[in-house]
């Protein structure tokens, strides 16, 4: 355990002042900023008939936000965040050195595996920040939105985040996998787009989307009878799924041996 929590130490260190942090911050902030502008210089008919019917603004702006995370935005994040991950190693071949240090291999990829995962936790907390602020900032644009009179709901804030943090670990383990088994990156980013574009077919009507691996997490955050539910058909399938087949590539990375 010692030797892993200084793989992470040293994992966060590496990256430092590099486009992994830098990307953590700015993406999420480009996705809000877009929706931000479209709501600011026009009315939302979904936020305004919330309005209407007395209901809270701010359960619709928040629930808008996490699908278009979740239907485009997050699958390409993930791919492209594990691909610079790894990048480094494959482009200096730092490998064979890593498995000659004086420590147990396993911490080596494990460590790199969680630090991977809390970017991308972060990176979707930062979201929910970004919704919390862009809210704001509207009701004093647009005053007659109504978000100044409303809960803002932050615990469904923070629970939409969670969710569709969870139904995108089992991407999260394919691209995981591939950013370390191959060194080229613009794999990781064609098989992420292939999927992004395929689960936005498969949401124009086909029945059984709800088990494609890229649509998770746009189908956990779409259900509105299970909203305000974590633990959803599509976040267990990810979590599940993405769990049995990160054992077999963790077992599968470890088993090879590092090549020269």
């Amino acid at each position: 355990m010692l030797h892993l929590i200084r793989e992470l130490k040293a994992e966060f260190i590496k990256y430092r002042g590099t486009l992994v942090y830098w990307l953590m911050i700015l993406c999420p902030f480009a996705i809000a900023f877009l929706l931000f502008l479209g709501m600011s210089m026009g009315t939302s008919k979904l936020v305004a008939n919330a309005v209407a019917k007395g209901k809270n603004p701010w359960e619709v702006f928040i629930t808008v936000h996490y699908r278009v995370l979740g239907i485009f935005f997050l699958p390409l994040y993930i791919a492209m965040v594990n691909g610079m991950i790894y990048a480094r190693e494959h482009r200096h071949n730092t490998w064979k050195h890593l498995y000659t240090l004086p420590i147990p291999g396993w911490s080596i990829e494990l460590s790199k595996n969680i630090f991977s995962l809390l970017i991308n936790f972060t990176t979707v907390l930062i979201f929910a920040l970004y919704i919390f602020l862009s809210g704001y900032i509207i009701s004093l644009i647009k005053p007659h939105m109504n978000f100044m009179d409303y809960n803002p709901m932050i615990a469904f804030n923070l629970l939409m985040a969670l969710k569709i943090f969870l139904a995108s670990f089992s991407i999260w383990v394919l691209h995981n996998w591939l950013a370390r088994r191959f060194s080229n990156f613009g794999l990781n980013i064609g098989v992420a787009l292939l999927g992004v574009v395929s689960a936005g077919l498969m949401l124009q009507g086909w029945k059984h989307v709800q088990y494609f691996l890229y649509a998770l997490p746009i189908v956990s955050v779409i259900d509105a009878k299970n909203m305000h539910t974590l633990f959803t058909h599509p976040v267990l399938l990810s979590i599940i799924s993405g769990s049995v087949v990160w054992v077999i590539s963790f077992w599968e990375v470890q088993r090879r041996k590092v090549k020269a």
